[in-house]
């Protein structure tokens, strides 16, 4: 039976602020912006929140520097806590990293690359092994109805996909921080992983379609970190294409939302995440999409991308010059995309979201 009244619920405000263009920041802005009416909704910040965070939520700043042991005791100390101290329902996470011990049960819509998981050193592998603890406590699964179920025993809430960056408003900072940029009239987009081997698989498919289309379509590399852009000029003098591929600093999410409208094609030679994936961005933008092919990206984009064999580069490179050159076919899955894209309703996002919230809610009361 449902009960009636407020579903207090924490979310993970981390990557907000330390991660601000990766898709665990995408998706995190999406549950705050199309947040269900009956979520009372607190978001647990590290640090204080930049302007452009703004929406129905309260925030709660627990003073945190970024750094692998500081996020570890931010997932495993500082969140069950909060959660404790608000007298939360439930805690809604966007990266698998539930705490290993915790009164408040997770919630998790897996948004998170896992990138940060497999950094070396000790504090690394302590906060694999918590994580993995924590997962097998897991409360439910946030999964999109549109993509292949995972293979978990965790209960699974099935949520159809939301309209990426809805409900956005862009503000004069916007404005000037896009023209800031000063981007090229025509981009190739690429959103994606930014660890070294990530950039380098991405560097030799790119490198495929340079030489016909880079001067004109250069490569713009969105979320990368410190790390990723020291090692950048080395790698790009490795491929040969120091003059065709740039990196981009850290963005507002308006100004992301530009940047996908404004492009000429997303390259994204990658595995994706269920939720806050750049797929889903570029079809909502009714942009042409050139894609690794995987079970979750075939299912998500269907006719509305160019998707070639994920392992081969010269096949995804061929793929993305194909696209660039002939216009018919970047004009086709433009408008597939657009059809594709009509089908995601925010409103029924809200609404199962705010069901998987009661379900959790009501469970957790009758069990306790």
């Amino acid at each position: 039976m449902t009960v009636a009244g407020k579903i207090r619920v924490l979310i993970d405000g981390w990557s907000l602020i330390y991660q601000p263009n990766s898709p665990a920041a995408g998706h995190s802005l999406s549950l705050l912006t199309c947040r269900p009416d009956e979520a009372e909704v607190t978001l647990a910040l590290p640090a204080e929140p930049p302007d452009w965070l703004v929406g129905r939520f309260n925030p709660l700043v627990q003073p945190t520097l970024n750094g692998m042991r500081q996020r570890i005791r931010w997932e495993q100390r500082s969140l069950p806590t909060l959660a404790k101290d608000i007298r939360a329902d439930l805690v809604h996470l966007s990266s698998a990293t539930p705490a290993l011990f915790g009164s408040v049960p997770n919630l998790l819509s897996p948004a998170d690359s896992g990138e940060t998981l497999h950094h070396p050193g000790f504090s690394s592998r302590l906060r694999q092994a918590l994580s993995a603890g924590g997962m097998a406590r897991l409360a439910g699964l946030v999964w999109p109805s549109d993509l292949p179920p995972p293979t978990r025993e965790t209960p699974v809430f099935r949520v159809a996909p939301a309209l990426p960056f809805d409900r956005f408003v862009e503000t004069p900072a916007d404005r000037q921080e896009f023209d800031r940029l000063r981007l090229p009239e025509s981009y190739i987009l690429y959103h994606g992983p930014c660890h070294p081997a990530a950039l380098r698989f991405l560097l030799e498919s790119f490198g495929w379609a340079a030489g016909p289309v880079g001067e004109n379509y250069p490569l713009l590399i969105l979320g990368m970190d410190d790390t990723g852009r020291e090692k950048l000029p080395e790698l790009l003098a490795a491929h040969g294409l120091e003059g065709c591929v740039r990196a981009l600093p850290v963005i507002s999410p308006y100004t992301v939302l530009r940047l996908y409208r404004n492009c000429s094609a997303l390259f994204h030679p990658a595995e994706i995440t269920p939720w806050g994936n750049p797929l889903r961005n570029a079809i909502a933008c009714g942009k042409p999409v050139v894609a690794g092919e995987t079970s979750l990206s075939d299912a998500l984009v269907g006719p509305a991308a160019y998707l070639a064999a994920l392992g081969h580069p010269r096949e995804l490179g061929a793929a993305l010059l194909t696209v660039i050159v002939e216009e018919e076919v970047a004009s086709q899955l433009s408008a597939a995309a657009i059809r594709r894209a009509a089908g995601w309703q925010t409103e029924v996002f809200r609404r199962e979201l705010g069901e998987a919230y009661r379900i959790l809610r009501d469970g957790v009361r009758v069990k306790g």
